[in-house]
């Protein structure tokens, strides 16, 4: 299934000033989308009140939801809506497949480069990453452009 917009997450750091982490324009615009599919192993899936889910392996995707097989100190199946209701508050669930790449570029050269140490590490050093390749789900929405 096709994943996009507020449901999908893959960040960069912005290493000026606050050292923050950003979206991608290319997610934020709708430009791709994620096939999220049975079986594979994601970085984490997180609720807008921080609740949150590490190192995911995929059981199911629907409309209604994801059911995780397990997750990081999770060892049971677990079914999370897209969109659920606390406390009067509606919490949208985010797919981030991948960790947060080091430095901003473009989709298609951090695919291109997913082997490298294109990922953050803590302390601001370069890495590689053991969800590098679901770079390569990240599929390119809506082929024709208006010039």
């Amino acid at each position: 299934m096709i994943i996009k917009g507020d449901n999908l997450k893959l960040y960069y750091r912005d290493n000026r000033g606050l050292g923050i982490s950003i979206n991608m324009t290319e997610i934020e615009k709708e430009e791709y989308g994620y096939d999220l599919t049975p079986g594979q192993f994601i970085y984490s899936l997180i609720y807008d009140n921080n609740e949150l889910y590490y190192r995911c392996v995929i059981k199911d995707v629907s409309e209604e939801g994801i059911t995780i097989e397990k997750a990081l100190l999770l060892n049971e199946e677990r079914f999370l809506p897209w969109t659920k209701e606390v406390n009067g508050n509606l919490l949208i669930l985010k797919c981030r497949p991948c960790e947060i790449l080091f430095e901003k570029m473009k989709l298609k050269e951090a695919i291109a480069r997913y082997e490298d140490k294109i990922w953050y590490e803590h302390g601001g050093w370069r890495k590689t990453s053991e969800f590098a390749k679901n770079l390569k789900n990240f599929v390119q929405l809506g082929q024709l452009k208006l010039i």
